[in-house]
């Protein structure tokens, strides 16, 4: 099998088998529960598919324990009986697999290796160091053993791309096991930091780095644990393509700027994997702010406008909890921890209705249609989707996906600035700076671009009104003829004619963010103060507050419920219709001339 990822407009797609195929799948943890039928039959093309090396769970500080054997069962030795048996289940019908293969060793690599372990100051001892060069030697031999096997056993011919993980659940986190455990201080990780800090001196100390927070060897050990967090990913990506000799894509979970804020996670080096060409996609769940509750937005955590700009997909994994989302205690007793109830409310429980249920479902695929992000459904424990109702609709969402046209229509730029992260350490800043005033922007009613600011002189400037740049203190950089807004750092004021305006806070009150946007001349597709996005042919609302909601297009269009059908406004810019709170309509939109499109 050979396949890549192309443009298809701003957005992407697969070509694969010599066709063009939609970047939209699924994938569940427990493949024996998975519903790959009713999704293959739904017609999504994709299947994402858990492989293991190890023989731990993906969490090293909940004590979840393993969904299933690793493949990887001794020095030079492996059995692919639990790959084998994945693969079968999720093969149904005409599916392309992606492998997610989790990257981190076995119990007993630890135990060979005790000197490759990431260590505190004290010496205590976790998960394999991502500085060890041993580590990375011994994963790409089990991952060339993999790739061998999935030669021999014919299974290449259906593998389109890999997805390679590893860290805390997966995610390339760096793992927190204890209150105490902060940094890496092992010999591989002192030995990569000399080198990046080009000098002989430790790190500085935990305490150190609490105490004095904007010393500047803190902020450049802060950006040493980002950098060679990215760079192990690089150097996977880059054997992954050595392995497989370039003929399917590389990927990984990486770059959660938006609400991974604390520098201790290593998550905030996303501009060096941009540049990378050994990657060819990045992922993420939607963030979790008040545990994913409706009523609010779900921000994308990293800069997906700055991963179209250098080419890459940015896959959202839609893991939309439903009222058929049963506790992992329930779905796989023997992989829910033994002394904790983690996986059980919160964030783990779904909507009590069908529903609220296809409200969260729909508000998903807005911001994954609006955003121009690829996508696959995350259905955790297995079931999740396992009704009529929600079948309809993942049936109907691959259709608008499949065909959905993706341009930019945001006249709004927003920079998310890494050196929030590794400059001050206080992770409630940097959270609020960018989570926190992405929330509030969503409410504004605009349609906004998310880069990484690093790409400045890569951005076209031309095609935006307003440029906020989160968290600012010093001078705003030029950017075009673009109003330029700076959160967090002044008091407010706007001097007469300015392109300058500053908000003393980092994340302003959604009616002052329009406000300030509206001297810009940003349209507001509403104003009401609910979640809207806008983005290709689609626009999304999902309701804060019940009541009628007044929609307007930046010019004369045509507005369809894009599951109904129903017509709601023909060559026309105004609309309004009557939504109950926490609701979500999602309206395909026609625009009268093609002038709207930039």
């Amino acid at each position: 099998m050979k396949s890549r990822i192309v443009r298809r407009g701003e957005g992407f797609a697969l070509e694969a088998c010599g066709r063009t195929i939609p970047l939209y799948g699924y994938m569940t943890y427990l493949p024996g529960r998975g519903r790959y039928r009713a999704f293959g039959d739904a017609g999504v093309p994709l299947v994402f598919v858990p492989v293991y090396l190890g023989d731990r769970g993906i969490n090293q500080e909940s004590g979840i324990r393993p969904f299933f054997r690793g493949i990887w069962t001794g020095e030079d030795r492996y059995d692919f009986t639990p790959a084998e048996e994945a693969f079968r289940l999720a093969s149904a019908g005409d599916a392309l697999l992606i492998p997610r293969i989790m990257t981190e060793p076995p119990s007993f690599w630890d135990e060979a290796h005790p000197e490759e372990l990431c260590r505190s100051i004290d010496g205590t001892p976790a998960h394999a160091s991502f500085s060890s060069a041993v580590r990375m030697r011994d994963v790409t031999k089990a991952l060339e053993a993999f790739n061998v096997w999935c030669r021999e056993s014919g299974w290449s011919e259906r593998i389109v791309g890999w997805h390679l993980a590893g860290g805390n659940t997966e995610e390339f986190l760096r793992p927190l096991p204890g209150p105490g455990f902060r940094g890496d201080y092992s010999p591989p990780a002192l030995r990569a930091w000399h080198a990046f800090s080009g000098t002989d001196r430790d790190p500085p100390t935990p305490e150190k780095r609490q105490a004095f927070p904007t010393d500047p060897e803190v902020r450049r050990y802060n950006e040493f644990l980002s950098v060679s967090t990215a760079d192990m990913i690089v150097g996977l990506c880059r054997e992954g393509r050595r392995i497989t000799e370039g003929t399917i894509p590389m990927g990984a979970f990486y770059g959660y700027l938006v609400n991974v804020t604390d520098p201790e996670r290593g998550h905030a080096a996303v501009s060096r994997i941009l540049a990378s060409d050994a990657v060819d996609f990045l992922a993420s769940p939607f963030s979790y702010p008040n545990a994913r509750s409706l009523g609010q937005d779900w921000p994308i955590p990293g800069p997906a406008a700055s991963a179209r700009l250098h080419g890459k997909p940015w896959f959202m994994e839609a893991d939309v909890r439903t009222c058929l989302t049963e506790p992992l205690k329930n779905a796989a007793p023997d992989s829910a921890p033994h002394d904790n109830h983690r996986y059980e409310g919160g964030v783990w429980a779904g909507p009590d209705t069908e529903a609220k249920s296809l409200s969260a479902m729909t508000k998903a695929l807005g911001s994954i249609l609006c955003s121009g992000c690829a996508a696959w459904w995350f259905d955790m424990w297995g079931g999740w989707y396992d009704s009529p109702a929600f079948m309809d609709f993942h049936r109907k969402a691959r259709e608008l996906f499949a065909g959905a046209r993706y341009v930019s229509r945001a006249d709004t730029a927003v920079l998310l600035n890494e050196e929030l992260i590794y400059a001050r350490p206080s992770p409630g800043f940097a959270a609020a700076a960018h989570e926190g005033l992405l929330e509030s922007l969503a409410r504004t009613g605009a349609a906004f671009d998310v880069y990484d600011r690093r790409d400045m002189d890569l951005i076209d400037f031309g095609r935006y009104r307003a440029v906020i740049f989160p968290g600012e203190c010093g001078p705003l950089p030029e950017a075009g003829d673009c109003v330029r807004i700076g959160t967090g750092g002044a008091s407010p004021y706007r001097e007469s004619g300015a392109s300058e305006l500053r908000l003393s806070d980092p994340a302003p009150d959604w009616p002052i963010l329009r406000d300030a946007l509206s001297e810009a001349g940003v349209h507001f597709y509403s104003r009401g103060g609910d979640v809207v996005t806008a983005g290709g042919d689609f626009l999304c609302v999902h309701a804060v507050t019940a009541g009628e909601k007044e929609l307007l297009l930046p010019r004369n269009g045509t507005l369809t419920d894009a599951f109904t059908g129903e017509e709601l406004l023909r060559d026309g810019r105004r609309a309004v219709i009557f939504l109950d709170a926490e609701d979500t309509r999602l309206f395909e939109v026609r625009y009268s001339s093609e002038e709207a499109d930039k």
